[in-house]
């Protein structure tokens, strides 16, 4: 697991960005590469984000190739 220090502020909104090709990942903050790495159980499984704090997401969406 990475972890990418992120201080968001509380009146503003983000475009949060995941691309999942195969066994890699990026992961993108308003079109900001923040993070990227490799992890062979990327192959299967669900959709979820974690955050410390108070947030909200909408307008979620996930496509398959």
């Amino acid at each position: 697991m990475q972890t990418v220090p992120f201080t968001a502020s509380t009146s503003a909104f983000y475009t949060l960005t995941l691309t999942v090709s195969g066994t890699s990942i990026q992961g993108f903050v308003d079109g900001v590469l923040r993070v990227q790495g490799t992890d062979t159980s990327l192959t299967a499984g669900k959709v979820g984000f974690y955050a410390t704090g108070v947030a909200t997401y909408d307008d979620v969406r996930v496509t398959s190739p």
